[in-house]
């Protein structure tokens, strides 16, 4: 039975049992925070497990879990054939029931798996997990179909499911700098890119697209006469310039529009 008491005023040991103070606790035993954001004080004790391994081949190891919103758990299976089918799938302790979310030699586990559960946008229900060893996978098991095969469970694709997933390297066309359509601080300019996935992911490195591209004094050529090449924003200093109206133009091509940013 699961049951909840109010701690308000946290652990105290320094006086005799008979004279714990109330809102005080003495000692914990399989205590958990009340939230995962640790923003309530209450502690209560979580319902425990037993060994149940209905629905699913014995011959696979649970090397990993995660508890998700609605007291179903998220296993991670290992397979130790020869030919390995490592497996993903919830356990709905309540009926006893195991259902396979994907499986497949290309989930290559390796190790124990660290897992976190989370939902997006009230509707969405995503893991995170890592074997220490493979990428980072973060996987939608609300809908499967971008990445398993609905028929048998097998991924189609593991680089769905990446984290910071393989992505095209975009690059520069052309650059244009443009007299009297902007507001730019004289100095060197370096553009970068990144992607961000839905989710807000991003990938995994800033991509450089340019070269340095200057912006000084004048239509083409620097007037050293100006001291541009050491221009200072500070209105004090002896080298103080105002901002150019200039702006930078740049033509992106090859950009991977399986990113949503």
């Amino acid at each position: 039975m699961q049951s909840s008491n109010n701690f308000y005023a946290g652990i105290d040991q320094d006086i005799d049992p008979k004279y714990q103070k109330e809102g005080t606790y003495r000692y914990a035993l399989n205590a958990a925070l009340e939230t995962k954001e640790g923003d309530l004080f209450n502690i209560s004790n979580e319902q425990g497990n037993i060994y149940d391994s209905i629905g699913f081949p014995a011959y696979k190891k649970i090397i990993g879990h995660t508890l998700t919103d609605n007291s179903d758990i998220v296993l991670f299976l290992y397979d130790p054939d020869e030919r390995p089918e490592h497996e993903i799938g919830i356990y709905n302790p309540q009926e006893g029931t195991y259902t396979t979310i994907a499986k497949s030699g290309l989930l290559n586990f390796k190790n124990p798996i660290n897992a976190i559960f989370r939902m997006k946008n009230a509707c969405t229900r995503l893991i995170y997990f890592t074997d220490n060893t493979n990428p980072y996978r973060v996987a939608d098991i609300t809908d499967t179909s971008t990445w398993v095969n609905p028929v048998d469970k097998t991924i189609t694709d593991i680089n769905k499911i990446a984290f910071t997933r393989p992505y095209s390297i975009p690059s520069i066309s052309t650059t244009q700098v443009k007299d009297g359509e902007g507001n730019l601080d004289y100095g060197s300019y370096l553009f970068y890119i990144r992607y961000l996935d839905e989710s807000l992911n991003p990938t995994n490195r800033w991509v450089p697209l340019s070269n340095y591209i200057p912006i000084f004094y004048g239509s083409e050529t620097l007037i050293t006469t100006t001291n541009t090449h050491n221009a200072d924003n500070n209105t004090a200093s002896q080298y103080y310039a105002s901002k150019a109206n200039k702006s930078i133009n740049l033509n992106i091509v090859n950009l991977d529009t399986s990113f949503k940013f």
